[in-house]
């Protein structure tokens, strides 16, 4: 089986959406060859391995309401982050 990411979704995400549960992050991230903090494009598709621990209920339940989880992760392009690590961006932080 294979799942494709939508904006916004973490890998976490995928594999709640795909199995109903989180338990097998760690073996869907080695299966795509990705960290489990890999922040995916949308569109990029991954392969759902067989034997991940599935939650039923929850996974037929996301199927039938075409819900897909997002959790809201997104990566920091090129300029925010030079601006950020070179403090051209003030976060209101005192000490």
């Amino acid at each position: 089986m294979k799942i494709t990411a939508i904006k916004y979704q973490s890998l976490s995400d995928l594999v709640l959406q795909a199995t109903g549960s989180v338990e097998g992050l760690v073996a869907f991230a080695v299966a795509n060859e990705k960290s489990v903090t890999h922040i995916p494009e949308p569109g990029e598709v991954f392969k759902v391995p067989e034997g991940l621990p599935v939650n039923i209920d929850i996974r037929d339940y996301y199927a039938a309401k075409n819900i897909k989880p997002v959790s809201g992760v997104a990566a920091a392009s090129g300029a925010t982050q030079f601006f950020i690590a070179n403090g051209f961006i003030d976060f209101g932080f005192t000490e």
